[in-house]
This record gives structure tokens, C-alpha cells and sequence, in this order.
């Protein structure tokens, strides 16, 4: 929710800029790119976060402002792109997309310095939405969808940039503590309080048999013998 709020706060400004700059500088034929590097609090960067870039909105110039309204894409999502900074504007766009099968404009991986950069973009409105990890990476939470233009007013808010940079931030993912496997009770080889080893006890009762087995045989035969004795 925290990181939600960021966004809305974000959008706002962006959209307060798109208005503070004159449409008439923009060319929207112009083509950019659009950077995404995903880090933790920490500094540490996220790679192989599978991200893709969906483009929502076409470029109007109004009363010599730019806006965006939905392309044909997004013409049936019911959203007018007309503020920005809409709860969850972003989330609906993209929920909406995955639902009605929109191809993502572009799409691709973040390398070991946790950045991707998405060449060949056309002015628009765009969503940037995280769907997944690359096999074999993870172990942070993900990014929320977030709206981005491009272009962007630049930091003066005097002209366009059309290399546009997010840097959206994530947290680590807590890994489950391992149960310890069980371990078989130990295997004392002595009698309880006795100190007595275990070992003889089946010899001695093998061997008490043996005895009165012998014993009674012997008194068998010595009774026989009396008997023909007799």
C-alpha cells in the first residue's frame, strides 16, 4: 500500500508536468526508450525480473497540453486516462490486458545490474508491470504496475526527454526456516543403570538353551541304559 501511494504521488507530478510543458515542443513521432532498474532498499539490484511494457494511451495535444486517451487495446477497459494518479489505475490496465489477451509492446529480463532498457518506444502512455522471475532467479518481492510516459517533461520542465528511467524499489523475500530432520533416538549399547552390554544377553540365552537341551538328553540316555540294566 506504501508503495502505492508513492505512485499515485508520482503520477500526480507527472501529470502536473505534461500540462506545465507546451505540447507544441512534442514530436510525437520522435521513438525513446524506457528504462526500468529494480534495487531494494539496500542497493541491492534484481536480476532476472521478467518485465513487460504495455502501451495504453495515445498522445493528444488539448488546449496546447498533452493528454492521453485509451488506444484501441484499451478502448473497452472503461478507464479514461484522464487522471493519472487514479488508485490503481495501473493495476486495472494491466489486469485488463492480461484478461483480454494484449500483447505487451515490448518485453525482456533485468541484467545483473538490475536494469532493463526498452528500445524502439513510440510516444505514448505505458504500463510496466513485473510477470515474474527468469528460471532460476527470484527471492524479492515484485513490483506493482505503474504508469510512465514517454516523453517525459525534463527535470527543468522546459522541453521532452525521450529516455525515460524508473527505478522501482522491492523487498526480499523471507526464506522459510528448514526443519531439522528427525534424528533416530541414539542407540545405547548398554543395559539402563546397569552398564551391562547389550550384545551378550541373546548369546547367553542361545547358549542356556544348548545346556538344557544337553542336560536333558544326558538324563534321557541314563535313564534308558537303567532301564536295560533292569
Amino acid at each position: 500500500m506504501r508503495r502505492a501511494r508513492v505512485w499515485r504521488v508520482v503520477l500526480a507530478a507527472l501529470a502536473a508536468l505534461l500540462i506545465a510543458t507546451a505540447a507544441a515542443e512534442l514530436d510525437p513521432s520522435a521513438v525513446g526508450s524506457i528504462s526500468v532498474r529494480i534495487h531494494t532498499a539496500e542497493g541491492a539490484n534484481v536480476e532476472g525480473a521478467h518485465i513487460a511494457l504495455y502501451r495504453v494511451g495515445e498522445p493528444v495535444v488539448k488546449d496546447a497540453n498533452l493528454t492521453f486517451e485509451p488506444n484501441k487495446d484499451f478502448k473497452g477497459s472503461g478507464e479514461t486516462l484522464a487522471d493519472l494518479s487514479a488508485d490503481g489505475l495501473a493495476d486495472r490496465l494491466w489486469r485488463f490486458a492480461q484478461k483480454n489477451g494484449v500483447k505487451p509492446a515490448a518485453e525482456g529480463d533485468t541484467a545483473k545490474d538490475g536494469t532493463l532498457t526498452l528500445k524502439g518506444v513510440t510516444a505514448g502512455l505505458y504500463v510496466v508491470a513485473q510477470e515474474g522471475f527468469a528460471q532460476g532467479k527470484g527471492g524479492f518481492t515484485e513490483i506493482e504496475p505503474f504508469a510512465v510516459s514517454m516523453p517525459m517533461t525534463n527535470s527543468e520542465g522546459t522541453g521532452w526527454t525521450y529516455e525515460i528511467t524508473a527505478q522501482p524499489k522491492v523487498g526480499v523475500v523471507a526464506q522459510p526456516t528448514a526443519t531439522p530432520a528427525p534424528t533416530d533416538a541414539p542407540t545405547d549399547e548398554k543395559l539402563p543403570q546397569t552398564g551391562m552390554l547389550r550384545w551378550p544377553i541373546p548369546v547367553l540365552a542361545v547358549g542356556g538353551v544348548l545346556l538344557f537341551s544337553l542336560g536333558w538328553a544326558l538324563c534321557f540316555m541314563k535313564k534308558k541304559k537303567s532301564d536295560r540294566d533292569a
